[in-house]
């Protein structure tokens, strides 16, 4: 049955579709771009494209600038059944809000399709490029080649975020930046507003050249990434991040400047916002000097005393980090600790901390990876943020 059929009211008998050009090679195939004057000529249109009436070497529609109006159902119906189509490009700011929230269960039915925003960023809250955000996520994507990925508590702590907040965040830190393990798959997801922090230049230089490799240049000037040659107590936050990633730059202070650090951390997030990074447990052997290390309870008491909502916490026991890890005979840690917490903006109980407690240590075996994980505990309330952050 046509896609099209429950909508042939609207098409008049004088009413003919708009040429249509497909001819913009685009990868391996090709782009539709349509132009059309009436809804009535948009509905025979879309019935050509998703009838497969068109050149089947068309992978690619380019609906920048239409208004749907009545043949808004037609055109998810096509997208969803159309399987040679492998991106759509909208424009958000011509959507209703009820046209949004249908992109967005479009995009969970048909994730291979990319759908993109032609005012750049998102659809609601779809990302305009869901293969690749599961790539930059730590997922792997066979047809997505030399594409670097989130680090593995980022990466969890953003799945998060997008599910709560149904966006992504608008204000990054990113401590410990290195040559950008963190910045540039975030700016691959299409985040923006990132100060990326490390001390050394040669990162700096490591960065600039991945940008150029992955033609994220010019992006960086246009959405405000800059890269900070310095240290993270000597950095001047102007305006608190909603999403503040710790590349293993907490446990590394030593005791004497850890509280300080651990503070600034906490003091340069809006109510709400996101912290992430890694705490290092004690090792069994005499440990190494001017490092910080916790115990299980330490860290939860931790977290406990800055209010932070635990939304995910990982043990990667010491036995997983030397199977795992190819700098495993350097590492300093015993147990690693991976946390994504929010900045809670109302009290969190005590037993919110119990029950991360107790998922964490019902498992057999101390020697397996455990992990509590707000998004599998049932637990995807909504938090408002700040107004100011809107």
């Amino acid at each position: 049955m046509s896609v099209v059929a429950n909508e042939k009211s609207l098409v008049t008998n004088n009413s003919t579709p708009t040429t249509i050009h497909q001819n913009t090679p685009i990868n391996d195939g090709k782009i539709l771009t349509v132009s059309v004057n009436s809804e009535e000529e948009l509905l025979l249109t879309m019935q050509k494209i998703f009838e497969d009436e068109v050149d089947n070497e068309v992978d690619s529609v380019d609906f920048t600038d239409i208004v749907f109006g009545r043949t808004f159902d037609c055109f998810v119906d096509g997208v969803k059944t159309c399987k040679t189509i492998k991106k759509v490009i909208l424009t958000a700011s011509k959507l209703t809000e009820k046209e949004v929230n249908a992109i967005d269960i479009l995009a969970s039915d048909r994730k291979d399709v990319v759908l993109e925003n032609s005012e750049g960023g998102f659809v609601g809250g779809v990302h305009t490029n869901w293969p690749l955000y599961y790539k930059t996520l730590y997922f792997e994507k066979a047809e997505l080649q030399d594409i670097p990925e989130l680090r593995r508590t980022p990466a969890e702590g953003i799945k998060i975020y997008k599910a709560r907040y149904k966006r992504l965040p608008n204000k990054f830190i990113d401590m410990g930046a290195a040559d950008g393990s963190n910045t540039l798959p975030l700016m691959l997801m299409g985040c923006e507003n990132i100060d990326a922090l490390d001390v050394d230049p040669e990162q700096k230089n490591k960065f600039n050249e991945k940008l150029e490799k992955f033609k994220l240049t010019k992006k960086a000037e246009v959405t405000n990434v800059i890269y900070h040659t310095c240290e993270f107590m000597n950095f001047q936050v102007s305006v608190p991040a909603e999403f503040l990633i710790s590349n293993y730059v907490w446990s590394y202070r030593n005791p004497e400047k850890f509280d300080m650090c651990w503070k600034k951390s906490v003091d340069s997030v809006a109510d709400n916002g996101f912290l992430c990074g890694e705490f290092f447990g004690k090792p069994s052997t005499p440990p190494r000097e001017g490092i910080t290390f916790h115990t299980f309870e330490e860290a939860i008491s931790l977290l406990k005393q800055s209010n932070l909502e635990i939304l995910y916490f990982e043990i990667e026991p010491h036995e997983v980090s030397l199977l795992e890890r190819k700098d495993a005979e350097t590492i300093p840690w015993g147990d690693l600790y991976r946390i994504t917490v929010r900045k809670a903006s109302e009290k969190i109980e005590e037993k919110e901390y119990e029950k991360v407690r107790k998922t964490l240590n019902q498992c057999e075996s101390p020697k397996e990876r455990r992990i509590f994980n707000v998004l599998e505990s049932g637990c995807t309330q909504k938090t408002k943020f700040n107004p100011d952050f809107q």
